[in-house]
């Protein structure tokens, strides 16, 4: 059994008898927002693309519309209503608005490590809106999403969110991997060393069960070595 770090994109190979797993990044990973996305994921930051696509300048003019803060009559808000030419006498909410219906709701909070990274607090509590400025984005369900997938348990829900959230930070920092089985044959003539590609996967994040895409060949005790070795570095 042999254990060997590699130099990025690698990370490790892990070699028993005759066969070998190859550890590496993904360079080249697929949003999992374009299979893991029960919620909607907006996030307004300087420097990054909104995980899913936002037509709102910023979380304050989302969260005014989420929360029915404007006036569906004129369009003011409710801060500003009657302040301002033009507005109507009455403030009239939107009933229909979002944070009205019961939903689940992430406010997010992105803090930078110096080091590119992303790391996210939440927080599943409507925010008031003294405090609106501190938050980078928002991941959610609406109520009637809540209700068709989760039948209106919003505490599952949200612990859905909270999965999808933790995949696309996974992603967001590089951590989605590839891996690869190959069998070494050596010349019985030469004692060259061949090495024999069998199967490969890559978008995986960790935790992952590579021995799911074992070539049938590999011997149970080998199997069971390499795999030993997996665990013992995933964690």
């Amino acid at each position: 059994m042999t254990i060997r770090e590699l130099t990025y994109p690698g990370a490790v190979e892990i070699t028993a008898g005759a066969y070998v797993l190859e550890i590496s990044y993904d360079t080249y990973p697929e949003s999992p927002r374009d299979w893991d996305n029960m919620g909607t994921f907006y996030l307004w930051q300087r420097g990054y693309v909104s995980p899913d696509k936002c037509e709102y300048g910023s979380m304050e003019r989302f969260l005014e519309e989420w929360t029915g803060r404007e006036c569906v009559e004129c369009g003011y808000y409710l801060d500003g209503h009657g302040e301002n030419g033009g507005a109507c006498d009455e403030f009239t909410p939107d009933k229909a608005a979002p944070g009205n219906d019961p939903d689940a709701v992430l406010f997010l909070v992105d803090h930078d490590d110096g080091y590119q990274s992303q790391r996210f607090t939440v927080s599943d509590l409507a925010a008031d809106p003294d405090e609106w400025e501190r938050f980078d984005g928002v991941l959610f369900a609406t109520g009637e999403t809540v209700r068709r997938e989760w039948g209106g348990d919003t505490a599952a829900a949200i612990s859905c969110l909270l999965r999808e959230l933790e995949t696309y930070t996974a992603y967001a920092n590089g951590n989605v991997f590839a891996a690869s089985w190959e069998r070494v044959d050596t010349c019985g003539e030469c004692a060259h060393d061949e090495r024999v590609p069998l199967d490969s996967v890559s978008g995986f994040y960790v935790p992952f069960d590579p021995s799911d895409y074992a070539p049938a060949e590999i011997p149970a005790g080998v199997l069971a070595e390499i795999m030993g070795e997996f665990e013992a570095w995933a964690r």
